[in-house]
């Protein structure tokens, strides 16, 4: 007897240590996004539960017992239940587990949450209290009106898209509203292909900075000081802290933060939680520049009615010999009362702006140089919101934003445009002089038509710093050459003062007008202006000997005339 007893205990003993090791194989083996949030009922048809409903995409069968689902910041214990592959689960209150169809895996949830119907974040964590799953969902994920207001779940599309993004989610388009426990009913392939980016940069401490990405990352690859490289050996990255659970943010401890008006930069190599690159030599700076004291910095040009496909645009210009934080200059308007309007950061994340040099800010950058030339070394931003530029006049003013001391404004009127400019649609305002700390009128006209109409980013086509009396005028003629990739011919100019308008006509050596070339043109204080050998019909004209006839004439009475003989090859 004793011996039978004692082979029993054995016996059971072994039992409970198998299934011990069962459960500790299967917790041991969750790792993130085992398990995914599938579908979320926040507001469904009266009488009808909330729930919540999980999957298990992967190849083997969890233990949920013990682990935590929490709501917000609110932790709820969930009790015993194996979730198998690529099956579904649904979670919620204990009191309505009955109002689920036979068939339908269901685990009632002590004390389960009441879910807002606007949105929370969700998250799951496994016993070892590592992250398994989380989403954040809201009411305008929906995408429909008349379903956020109630009687339909909100599902995943695509639940191998761990993103998290919001255009993953859309509302139920089942017959009853939902797909509780059953594939769900807007399943299709969504893949996440975008690649990340950084957002922003702030510094929180003396030792401190925040990095923002634009989606959330991977977040072991997030806490590796291998992905983070600083070229400058005296500073040294001694922690990094990803933000939980979402792994969008990561908190950056330094041994210093640079002084003002020194900024560091620092190399990443990182991936988003899909699995796709920052782009290749993605980097940023840690630091600051200086505060730009008045007119340390000025609006240079202003496109207040941009043309079709384009975008309004605002380039300032550093005055001064400092290396300026754009962080610290905001755009805004001014009300008719004198008061103003909302301003906007230039930009959120370390950037400096070096003397001598401009910088383009708009809604659309990659719209501005779509349409307007803009050159390798033109920094161009971006700002998720700007000011709204009236078509015909504003206030515009920039301000550093950490004293609230004006830098600079313009008030800008379509009348200050040149008078040959018919419509000025798409036509920029340029500051002529620099140099000059008012807004004179009498110190800006419009862009040029040789420029495009607009320089955003490089010295303005109306440039000039102080008169130019006595400089030696030009007026010539250079031919293509085709080994140098020029198949037109160019009547290059250089004048004394900006706003000077031109006709030019071609001739032949007959003295017939065979070719117009330029009518009533803008003109800078220096450029260009092309021509193919074509006549007025567009036909090649012969080889020959032609001459250009060229009258420039300014709003004050002034004519000049240039005769320039050309031999058309």
């Amino acid at each position: 007897m004793k011996k039978i007893v004692v082979l029993l205990f054995v016996i059971f003993s072994c039992v409970l240590f198998s299934h011990s090791q069962n459960d500790f194989k299967s917790e041991s083996k969750s790792e993130y996004c085992d398990v995914v949030f599938s579908e979320i009922m926040a507001n469904p048809a009266s009488g009808n539960p909330e729930f919540i409903e999980l999957y298990n995409r992967s190849d083997k069968p969890l233990q949920l017992k013990n682990w935590k689902f929490y709501y917000g910041d609110k932790p709820y214990l969930l009790p015993e239940a194996i979730l198998s592959p690529e099956e579904y689960i649904v979670l919620c209150k204990t009191s309505v587990v009955t109002a689920f169809q036979n068939g339908i895996k269901v685990l009632g949830v002590p004390s389960f949450p009441v879910l807002a119907n606007t949105g929370k974040l969700l998250y799951i964590e496994n016993n070892n209290s590592e992250l398994v799953a989380w989403m954040e969902y809201a009411d305008g994920m929906y995408g429909s009106a008349e379903k956020k207001s109630g009687g339909w779940s909100l599902e995943c599309i695509d639940l191998s898209n761990i993103s998290n993004a919001a255009s993953n989610w859309t509302a139920s388009v089942s017959d009853v509203g939902h797909t509780a426990g059953k594939k769900n009913s807007v399943n299709r392939g969504n893949p996440d292909t975008e690649a990340p980016g950084i957002k922003s940069v702030t510094t929180t401490g003396d030792q401190e900075i925040v990095l923002a990405f634009t989606k959330p990352m991977n977040r072991r690859q997030l806490e590796q000081l291998s992905n983070f490289r600083i070229e400058d050996d005296y500073y040294r990255i001694r922690g990094l802290k990803a933000s939980y659970p979402q792994a969008d943010q990561v908190q950056i401890t330094l041994s210093s933060i640079p002084p003002e008006g020194t900024m560091i930069e620092v190399q990443l190599e990182l991936q988003d939680a899909s699995g796709n690159y920052l782009p290749e030599n993605t980097s940023f700076f840690i630091g600051s520049g200086y505060e730009a004291a008045p007119l340390d910095a000025i609006i240079n040009e202003i496109m207040f009615n941009a043309p079709e496909g384009s975008e309004e645009y605002i380039e300032v210009y550093n005055r001064s010999d400092k290396d300026l934080d754009l962080r610290y200059l905001s755009l805004t308007t001014r009300k008719s009362d004198g008061s103003l309007n909302k301003g906007y950061p230039l930009t959120v994340s370390p950037l400096l702006l070096h003397p001598s040099q401009y910088v383009v800010v708009s809604k659309n950058a990659d719209a501005v140089c779509s349409r307007f030339f803009c050159r390798p070394e033109s920094l161009m931003v971006g700002m998720s919101q700007a000011p709204v530029l009236n078509n015909t006049s504003a206030d515009l003013v920039l301000l550093n934003n950490r004293n609230d001391e004006e830098v600079d404004r313009f008030s800008y009127n379509e009348k200050m445009h040149h008078p040959a400019v018919k419509d000025k649609k798409g036509v920029a305002l340029e500051r002529v002089d620099p140099e000059k700390d008012t807004g004179d009128p009498e110190n800006w006209t419009s862009a040029t038509a040789a420029s495009g109409f607009g320089t955003p980013g490089y010295q303005n086509s109306q440039y000039a710093v102080s008169p130019q009396t006595g400089r030696e005028e030009v007026v010539s003629v250079l031919y293509p050459e085709v080994s140098l990739g020029r198949d037109s011919y160019e009547i290059q100019y250089r004048f004394d003062v900006p706003g000077n308008r031109c006709r030019v006509l071609l001739f032949d050596s007959m003295g017939r007008m065979v070719g117009r070339i330029a009518n009533n043109e803008l003109l800078g204080m220096s450029g260009s202006l092309r021509f193919d050998n074509q006549n007025i019909s567009g036909q090649r004209l012969y080889p020959g000997l032609y001459v250009i006839y060229m009258e420039v004439y300014s709003d004050a009475g002034s004519l000049k005339k240039y005769k320039l003989p050309v031999v058309m090859k």
